[in-house]
């Protein structure tokens, strides 16, 4: 069957069958075919035609997962990137506090300082321009290249933050950079500060009292709340400052800010103003403090030697006056960072510069602790005010014998002349006893040290301070594998033996005695200041109410004896009453002994209480008085004086 239509244009439909014939009518009219356009091209097949749909179809549903994929799944990251290139939050440092004196002059000021930071973001990212940017910023900061590529690593931890790079750059270098800051991208000068610490210009004893600031260990950043402190911040590492960290620190600030393609700021869009650290009033006299290390050091050098300790405290709370370890160091060479030649030139001397003696040195105390031992004594019931002992020069127990320091011995001998003349004798037989007396014996004597606060660190706010040591039968069969026997106790009776004390110990032993029974655990802060006023801090008691008023008389006796007729008589040109103990200890056998002092003034009304050690000095008695007599005639001078100073004036 055939059927045949004509379209009504061009095309012809022609049915055969099942099937249709379209033809070109155009084409069988050869007019209309030499009017039609002629196209030279390539047939494409039904199945080719597919395939490239396919991969069309293939290629945008790629495209469309990969869009997916950054703006709903990983939208959140890269807006944040986005933003960190033109939005960024920056720390806003804190005003450091700083600290007095009692009498309200500044110890520690923040002084303005230029500081190189470097933002890893913001460094080229072609490593041969980077490396031109580092090299030139190395350079005009006198930095060796290798710090500086070693503090770009670190700081790639932190790549939006600022990071300094290096402190204390000198003016001309700063203002150079600055110039140059448009071919230094990545590179920026600020300006922060650095402390600068009172008295340092003459005074090497302050640095173990003050300590110093310097960048945070990655321990200490590592154990820090989050968000607490900056990877290259700075903190207290040493004496008051790292003591008091959470007081003078305070809270950094934030500013949000937008920057440009280089990283330079263009406008804050929002600020946080930050919390200035607080202020802190102590305890300490810086006049005090000076002049204690001026007599001592002079001390020092006339015995010959190179090393000593000695602390001043206030009997009435235990305030700190004075705290003096000898060598020392100037903490200002710390405030922009110490130079690592400089810090080991310090830690190798052989004297050991940043050892802090007054609280950390370990000696035996000699006869400065014979009024403790007498005091024991007396409460325990041993002995009596009117007890007295035949010195004869030495005391024989089975086949040992133990001497005294005088020859020939002094005769009888009561608790206050034993005091008064350091009778070793008599602190023999009340501490250890004899074959026909029972003294105190070494369990006693070890609890009335320990109530004294020996064998325990005093407290005092100072990182490192020693605990010393008061032995025992236990610890001795422990450590050295040794029995107890009668000459340890002989010697601990005397302090001498494995009896080891602080300086800071042997003055918060005698405060005890003139203030009238109360141990005060030693501080330096006396107050908080801050934006909302003053807040005092409180004395902390470590004992109390433990001796009576009848064996504290026979003490403080037979140390004011000391005085008037004793081992000390030169401090009776002080212009104030004054009561102490002399000592005498031995060390190394092989060297030559510690000399002691220890004691208050005024005898009647005491103020202040010194404790003296010059190691290797020699005779307490010629060597460690004239170092109280000296001080304590210039404390209680009228000049020094003037009015009052009893109180703690504020700031």
């Amino acid at each position: 069957m055939s059927d045949e239509r004509t379209l009504p244009t061009k095309f012809t439909v022609r049915r055969a069958g099942d099937r249709f014939d379209v033809t070109d009518a155009a084409a069988q009219d050869p007019e209309a075919e030499a009017e039609r356009p002629q196209y030279l091209g390539v047939a494409i097949s039904r199945r080719r035609l597919s395939v490239l749909l396919l991969v069309l179809l293939c290629a945008f549903g790629i495209l469309s997962a990969r869009a997916a994929q950054l703006q709903v799944f990983s939208g959140e990251e890269h807006r944040t990137r986005a933003d960190r290139n033109r939005i960024r939050v920056l720390p806003t440092p804190a005003v450091r506090g700083v600290f007095f004196d009692r009498t309200g002059t500044p110890l520690v000021s923040n002084v303005p300082s230029f500081i190189l930071t470097v933002t890893v973001a913001d460094l080229p990212e072609d490593p041969a321009e980077r490396a031109r940017v580092l090299a030139a910023a190395a350079h005009l900061a006198r930095m060796d290249g290798a710090e500086l590529d070693a503090a770009v690593a670190e700081a790639r931890r932190t790549p939006y933050v600022p990071v300094t790079v290096k402190s204390d750059v000198f003016y001309d270098d700063a203002v150079r950079l600055a110039v140059g800051a448009e071919q230094l991208p990545g590179v920026g000068v600020s300006v922060d500060t650095v402390r600068h610490y009172a008295g340092a210009s003459g005074s090497v004893s302050l640095g173990h009292v003050f300590g110093y600031v310097g960048k945070i260990t990655e321990e200490a950043y590592a154990a820090a709340v989050s968000g607490t402190y900056l990877l290259n911040d700075r903190i207290g590492r040493s004496g008051i400052e790292a003591a008091f960290e959470p007081l003078l620190r305070g809270h950094f600030g934030t500013r949000q800010v937008e920057v440009d393609a280089l990283g330079r700021e263009q406008r804050i869009i929002s600020e946080q103003a930050p919390v200035d650290g607080a202020s802190i009033r102590l305890s300490l006299d810086l006049a005090a403090q000076e002049k204690l290390e001026q007599v001592l050091s002079a001390a020092i050098r006339r015995s010959g030697r190179s090393r000593g300790a000695a602390a001043a405290l206030d009997p009435r709370d235990g305030g700190v006056i004075a705290l003096v370890s000898l060598p020392g160091y100037d903490q200002n060479l710390f405030a922009g960072g110490v130079s690592s030649s400089t810090y080991r030139a310090l830690n190798e001397d052989d004297d050991r510069p940043l050892f802090a003696r007054a609280i950390s040195g370990l000696y035996p105390s000699g006869s400065t602790i014979k009024p403790l031992v007498a005091a024991a004594a007396l409460e325990a019931g041993v002995v009596t005010a009117q007890t007295t002992v035949l010195s004869t020069g030495g005391i024989r127990y089975g086949a040992w014998f133990f001497p005294d320091w005088k020859a020939g011995g002094h005769g009888r001998t009561d608790v206050r002349k034993a005091i008064a003349e350091s009778v070793n004798t008599f602190f023999y037989v009340v501490g250890g006893g004899t074959e026909t007396f029972a003294g105190l014996g070494i369990d006693r004597l070890s609890v009335w040290f320990k109530r004294f606060g020996l064998g325990t660190a005093t407290g005092i706010e100072l990182p490192g301070e020693a605990s010393g040591l008061v032995p025992t039968p236990e610890w001795k069969e422990r450590v050295k594998g040794e029995a107890w026997v009668i000459g340890d106790t002989y010697h601990a009776a005397i302090g001498q033996g494995d009896v080891l004390v602080t300086p800071l110990q042997m003055a918060v032993v005698t405060q005890a005695f003139a203030n009238g029974g109360t141990v005060y655990a030693p501080h330096l802060l006396a107050a908080r200041v801050d934006k909302h006023g003053e807040a005092l801090a409180q004395p902390n008691n470590i004992a109390d109410d433990f001796l009576s008023a009848q064996t504290l008389d026979v003490i403080r006796q037979g140390m004011r004896q000391t005085v008037t007729a004793g081992s000390a008589p030169s401090l009776q040109t002080v212009p104030v009453p004054v009561a102490g103990k002399t000592g005498t200890a031995q060390g190394r056998p092989d060297r030559p002994t510690h000399a002691w002092f220890t004691g208050f003034a005024p005898y009647d009304r005491p103020e202040i209480v010194i404790a003296v050690l010059i190691e290797e000095g020699g005779e307490g008695s010629s060597v460690a008085v004239p170092v109280a007599r000296e001080f304590l005639s210039w404390y209680f001078s009228p000049e020094r004086r003037g009015p009052s100073t009893d109180a703690l004036d504020a700031p």
